[in-house]
């Protein structure tokens, strides 16, 4: 049995409690600010086996490694690039050695790039994925259990990760987890649930939430996925929102309130439960002695296999592909922009598939918000699905098209003008067409 066939064994049986943070932790046990959390495995590794120890004495399963954002974009910024492997493969050690003796499983951290890709940012698509790449396989060289992509603000990021862990250890499980704001949405404008759908789609193993929200505004999320996405689910709420008091930042829930919540998720059907900024071991003890011997709740799909129970009300009768053009003039901001790049391919019901043009494939995460406002004009719920492929004619290349045929029919109304040839010949003198624009 591989480490991906024992998860899900282990899954069906239990509830897992995972670690909490390690980076927050570290600092409020005096690691200074000038370093990355992740240079700890090597400038004070004694701190950092402190950490893993004091959760594995909690009661976690599951011990995170010191690797977050051990990654070339991240440590090029602090001169530490050269130690890349070095980091990741002593992070896992660390983790390793604390939890020798004991059944806990080494998850191997995986933050996120937070980089903006061209022509946002000065990173390239290939750019990223090769920084993916590289600290996964650094990782996985070291011999972790699983790794654990955490803390990702992009779908499309998170894919790059979930890919790059298939290629380097096939046989590893894969718990990815996105974080998103009070208003539900990650940082690029990804809807949780069809994000952590995609990630399931793509091979991960257990989907998730973590970060950003204390663990009462993190619940209705929660509740979301875990009655929508049919999957192993996860879960890791912050210690409540962080706080400056005396000059520190800290986090003012108390272990036993956090842990009340994250009952609750367990209620809800979550199978691995933890924590993230300002939790500690206390925390993680409060979480354990509640979820002790608890089983996994088992949710119950729909008749249609899937947890969404929600009937889409018949879609209005399909426009004319000609429409499509016309309609993208109507939508607004990045919306619009992925829309201006897209072909309209069919439309099925309440299903509306389209061609993207791959050169403009980083504005795929913006599919929601285009979904939304597709919503909003047609009139009824929409299931949307981009495929990448060389569209025939985009909407902005159709009104580029019909803007050089204007200004083909204005210079030859203007050249074959009797007064404007008379005047030319008089003063031999001939039409700029650079200066024609069309009305």
């Amino acid at each position: 049995m591989n480490r991906r066939e024992a998860l899900r064994a282990w899954l069906q049986d239990s509830v897992v409690v995972a670690d909490g943070a390690v980076g927050t932790l570290l600092r409020s046990r005096g690691f200074p600010s000038s370093l990355p959390v992740e240079a700890a495995v090597f400038v004070q590794p004694e701190r950092v086996l402190e950490i893993h120890r004091d959760y594995l004495r909690a009661g976690a399963q599951i011990l995170t490694t010191d690797t977050f954002r051990a990654n070339r974009l991240h440590l090029s910024l602090h001169g530490l690039a050269d130690r890349l492997e070095e980091i990741n493969v002593r992070g896992v050690e660390l983790a390793r050695r604390a939890a020798q003796g004991s059944p806990a499983w080494v998850g191997a951290s995986v933050g996120p790039l937070k980089v903006m890709l061209r022509p946002y940012g000065e990173v390239t698509e290939e750019e990223a994925r090769e920084a993916c790449r590289e600290q996964v396989r650094a990782l996985a060289g070291a011999g972790p259990d699983l790794f654990v992509v955490e803390t990702q603000s992009s779908v499309l990021e998170a894919l790059f990760f979930l890919e790059a862990c298939r290629e380097a250890a096939p046989d590893l499980p894969v718990l990815v987890s996105l974080t998103v704001g009070r208003e539900g949405r990650t940082f690029f404008g990804d809807s949780p649930v069809e994000g952590l759908r995609r990630l399931a789609a793509a091979g991960a193993d257990v989907v998730g939430l973590n970060c950003s929200l204390g663990p009462a505004d993190l619940l209705p999320f929660v509740e979301e996925m875990a009655r929508r996405v049919d999957h192993p689910l996860a879960a890791m709420p912050n210690g409540g929102y962080p706080a400056e008091v005396d000059g520190r930042i800290v986090y003012l829930s108390s272990p036993e309130y956090v842990a009340t919540y994250v009952r609750r998720y367990a209620d809800l059907g979550v199978h691995v439960l933890g924590g993230c900024c300002g939790t500690t071991p206390e925390t993680i003890a409060a979480i354990a002695r509640l979820l002790k011997g608890r089983r996994p709740v088992r949710r119950q799909p729909s008749g249609g296999g899937r947890l969404e129970a929600e009937e889409a009300p018949p879609a209005p009768a399909a426009e004319a592909p000609d429409d499509w053009h016309a309609l993208v003039e109507k939508l607004t901001g990045m919306a619009r922009q992925l829309a201006q790049h897209c072909e309209l391919i069919a439309r099925e019901g309440h299903k509306v598939v389209l061609r993207l043009d791959p050169a403009h494939r980083f504005l795929q995460p913006h599919q929601d918000k285009l979904r939304d406002e597709l919503t909003k004009l047609w009139g009824a719920p929409l299931r949307l699905e981009i495929e990448l492929g060389a569209p025939r004619e985009t909407p902005k290349a159709r009104a580029e098209k019909q803007k050089r045929a204007r200004q083909e029919q204005a210079i030859a109304a203007i050249e074959n003008d009797a007064f404007v040839r008379e005047v030319c010949d008089l003063f031999d003198a001939s039409i700029d067409e650079s200066t024609i624009k069309p009305l």
